[in-house]
């Protein structure tokens, strides 16, 4: 389950996300695949993995942010290409 909060006040905008994602491959590099940030095991499953350190929040252009939920890598992919198409309408 993934969540992403949001309220906005007159002075500023808040968001807030939990951290768990979908990682391909079996360990992600700089952690050792035992255990999450809160000491939890992490599920894993054949070729899939789940990390509760990564940032699912993403700003574009300092306009528009974007919450990610499943697999990183697609995710990725949707935010790098909405990034092009942005860039390419606003020339």
């Amino acid at each position: 389950m993934t969540y992403v909060l949001a309220w906005k006040t007159a002075e500023a905008v808040y968001v807030h996300a939990d951290t768990a994602a979908t990682i391909e491959g079996s360990v992600l590099p700089g952690t050792t695949g035992v255990s999450s940030n809160f000491d939890e095991a992490h599920i894993i499953q054949p070729g899939l993995m789940i990390e509760e350190r990564l940032i699912k929040i993403h700003v574009v252009n300092n306009k528009y942010l974007f919450g990610i939920a499943g697999l990183v890598s697609l995710a990725t992919e949707v935010i790098r290409c909405f990034s092009v198409e942005l860039t390419r309408w606003q020339s």
